[in-house]
């Protein structure tokens, strides 16, 4: 589901006969990131493309994670951070939530990708989160990809009108997370193709003046061009 994935601090990246890379260490056997990044694995050496920035969890954030482990009362979830959040089971369950009847693992199991909001964080103990509330809970369809933090706001623009200029020249839904992870909803792999490439644009180029003409620039001539392929067919 994800265009690339992103690892954090302590994650596994594999294991076996792999040299370790740049921001990696080898633990037993296993390969473990030492920073959030990229993972990339050239030959039998697997090293972290580091971010140049990470996701520090707020009260209130938007967030897409992905659970990572199942406990018989919580979830583990990796928004993609130095931090690994916390959904209780209650917060599924109810106030009824008993851990005799309610099998967490048949509820959700590892990998489900969920649309959550932070509710608790102080830095001494893991982010708590919630799937309660309108647009959260588990998402089903789409596209996953990724944006470093820091270009969070440049990528939504001035009241949201960057991603409503995206939105609107590629017939997609898309929601930030704050965590710098991006779902795109779109039945159409082009047009999903088409956000990414804006996305990057961003990335390289936010700090350079004109920004949305040059975003509106790549996707109008993306659609141009595909005009012009389908007409010579």
């Amino acid at each position: 589901m994800s265009e690339k994935p992103i690892v954090v601090p302590g994650e596994i990246l594999t294991s076996g006969y792999y040299r370790a890379g740049e921001n990696t260490i080898k633990l037993d056997n296993s390969i473990i990131a030492t920073k959030v990044g990229i993972p990339q694995t050239k030959g039998n050496t697997v090293r972290v493309i580091a971010l140049k920035s990470f996701y520090v969890p707020k009260i209130h954030d938007l967030v897409i994670g992905i659970v990572s482990e199942v406990y018989y009362n919580m979830w583990k979830v990796n928004i993609f951070s130095p931090y690994v959040a916390v959904l209780p089971a209650v917060d599924v369950f109810g106030r009824r939530f008993d851990p005799t009847k309610d099998n967490t693992l048949k509820k959700m199991g590892i990998g489900t990708v969920l649309k959550a909001r932070i509710t608790l964080f102080d830095r001494t103990q893991d982010p708590v989160i919630t799937i309660r509330g309108e647009g959260l809970g588990i998402i089903e369809k789409g596209f996953i990809t990724s944006v470093n933090p820091s270009k969070i706001a440049k990528l939504i623009g001035k009241k949201g009108s960057m991603l409503q200029k995206i939105e609107q020249l590629t017939d997609t839904k898309i929601t930030v997370g704050q965590n710098g992870i991006i779902l795109i909803e779109t039945q159409s792999i082009r047009a999903k193709d088409k956000v990414i490439k804006a996305i990057r644009l961003i990335e390289r180029e936010a700090h350079l003046p004109d920004l949305a003409d040059r975003v509106t620039e790549i996707l109008k001539e993306d659609g141009e061009n595909e005009h012009e392929k389908a007409t010579d067919q």
